[in-house]
């Protein structure tokens, strides 16, 4: 896949921010570690976890085909984890994943490739999710094929495939473009540290693309966290466009947020609580067992 002429092929390393991840930490990691295109490291920032998280990736480093470190960062908050982590990177290109992030045997031979033929054009760029425990995701699959086809399309046309904002779950942004907009970065966990770092890169002059075919799943648990919680991290998208003074954005976000966003989260109360992954089917019992396990927690 790569055509890289007479200069030395790029490396990547990739980031995973980790808190109390002992259940999904190995999965992840397994999937980076099988890629087609050897990563240079992968590098796991602990937050603080108080379950066996760091054990588990310290015995799976034991035996991984790819150098696996973990670091330590104390300060809670993914901002703080990814900062850490991209500080300590050595390699061409930074990748980041979160934890609940299961990407393809491809996903690091597609970033290489890309930023070989157009890290020129594009400092950083995202590609595709969808949910692995969720339903009804199939659509979405198949509306990310359709627009992977049409932005590869435009690509061998010679056009731009920009896109506004990075998604941290399936992203890789250049080392230079990481050095150049660290000092301008605003480390608070009221924002979207993706968001912002999309927004302060774009403020340096750098381009984001959307990579085709950059495919990767995640968990869809956010969805089945409670209303007052899920909007409270919605609220994020909103501080972060203002904090850059961004207020037209800002105003779409509310307006999306009301339309779209809230709208879609009550629709799909029921069906995400009652669907089980594992069967791929809808059951009573289990939406019955989230009502109540929610209020156990006091989050109804």
């Amino acid at each position: 896949m790569n055509d890289t002429g007479a200069h030395p092929p790029l490396t990547l390393s990739v980031v995973v921010p980790a808190f109390d991840e002992g259940e999904a930490i190995e999965t992840c990691l397994a999937r980076l570690a099988a890629q087609e295109l050897p990563l240079d490291r992968i590098i796991v920032v602990d937050n603080g976890s108080r379950d066996d998280t760091v054990a588990r990736i310290e015995r799976f480093a034991a035996q991984s085909p790819v150098p696996v470190d973990v670091l330590s960062e104390p300060t809670k908050g993914t901002v703080h984890a990814r900062t850490r982590g991209y500080d300590d990177v050595t390699s061409d290109l930074i990748g980041r994943i979160d934890v609940d992030t299961h990407v393809e045997p491809d996903w690091s031979a597609r970033i290489v490739d890309f930023f070989t033929r157009h890290g020129e054009t594009y400092s950083a760029a995202s590609g595709f999710c969808v949910a692995y425990d969720l339903p009804f995701q199939g659509r979405f699959a198949r509306a990310q094929h359709a627009m992977s086809e049409s932005l590869q399309t435009t690509l061998d046309a010679g056009g731009d495939i920009d896109n506004e904002r990075l998604f941290g779950s399936n992203m890789a942004v250049t080392r230079a473009a990481w050095r150049d907009v660290r000092g301008s970065l605003r480390d608070s966990t009221a924002k979207f540290e993706d968001l912002d770092l999309s927004l302060t890169l774009s403020e340096r002059g750098h381009r984001i693309a959307l990579i085709p075919y950059l495919q990767a799943s995640i968990s869809g648990r956010r969805f089945l966290t409670p209303v007052r919680h899920y909007v409270r991290y919605a609220l994020r998208e909103m501080t972060t466009y203002d904090d850059h003074g961004l207020t037209e954005q800002k105003r779409s976000a509310w307006i999306r947020l009301a339309t779209v966003t809230m709208p879609f989260y009550a629709a799909m109360w029921i069906p995400f609580r009652a669907y089980d992954p594992e069967r791929t089917s809808f059951s009573a019992r289990r939406l019955a067992r989230s009502v109540i396990g929610a209020r156990r927690l006091g989050w109804t």
